[in-house]
C-alpha cells in the first residue's frame, strides 16, 4: 500500500510502499526525531481542526 507523508506541514517527510518499506520509513522518521530541535519544530505548521 503506498503511503505518501510529503506535504508542507509535514516536519519529516516519509513516503513509501507499506509493509515492505516500514523498516526505511522508521529510520527516516526516527533521524528526524533525533536531529530536530524544539525550536524547527515549534515554527512548523500547527492544524487546530480537521
Amino acid at each position: 500500500m503506498p503511503f505518501y507523508g510529503v506535504h508542507p506541514t509535514n516536519v519529516i517527510p516519509v513516503s513509501g510502499i507499506l509493509p515492505r518499506d516500514k523498516d526505511k520509513m522508521l529510520k527516516v522518521l526516527e533521524h528526524g526525531i533525533q536531529n530536530f530541535d524544539e525550536e524547527v519544530l515549534a515554527k512548523t505548521f500547527k492544524r487546530t481542526s480537521l
